[in-house]
């Protein structure tokens, strides 16, 4: 969908004042931020274990999933004040999507060093909520950024379709991986 497009549909609701306010809708994404970080890594750290015996220099990085999930924490924290909790699912689905997209790919360009599987999520999950943040914070988004922030969020995961898609690549990838990796340890 083209950008125009979508502000065309969804601008006219938000100058209704239909539906949350744009406060709500940042204050939703920071508010499950450590949520949608969690239910993202939770996925990619499977997708590491698969990767475990084709690359077990590779590691996952506990520390830096620790560190990420307190600061979105901290965020959470400060996002709730604003929050709608009706925005629980669409957040989940748009940011989620958007996350495990950037998070999967990184992953993947990184693969031999590993630190999109350590960073990525952080990365991602930052850009992904700083424009959130600096709504809540400054008068510098205005509704036109606004709206491309949540286009952004549609697009870049597709709906969900792009990080499934990518995943089942990654998972078929990470089999014959592991699987060639066993076969040279029996030689």
């Amino acid at each position: 969908m083209h950008p125009r497009r979508f502000v065309a549909l969804l601008g006219p609701l938000l100058l209704a004042a239909c539906g949350p306010t744009a406060d709500e809708i940042a204050g939703a994404v920071l508010f499950f931020s450590p949520v949608v970080y969690l239910a993202a890594m939770w996925i990619v750290s499977l997708l590491h274990a698969m990767w475990r015996d084709a690359l077990p220099d590779v590691n996952f990085g506990r520390g830096s999933h620790v560190a990420a999930v307190a600061l979105f924490f901290g965020l959470a924290l400060y996002g709730a004040g604003y929050a709608d909790a009706g925005l629980f699912g669409a957040d989940l689905w748009l940011v989620g999507s958007a996350l495990l997209t950037g998070w999967l790919l990184l992953a993947r360009l990184t693969l031999r060093s590993g630190w999109g599987f350590r960073w990525g999520g952080l990365v991602i999950n930052g850009l992904l909520t700083a424009p959130m943040l600096l709504d809540l914070l400054t008068t510098v988004i205005t509704p036109e950024i606004r709206l491309l922030v949540l286009y952004t969020y549609f697009c870049g995961g597709g709906a969900g379709l792009i990080p499934l898609l990518l995943l089942i690549v990654m998972l078929i990838e990470a089999a014959r991986g592991s699987r060639a990796a066993r076969a040279a340890a029996r030689r």
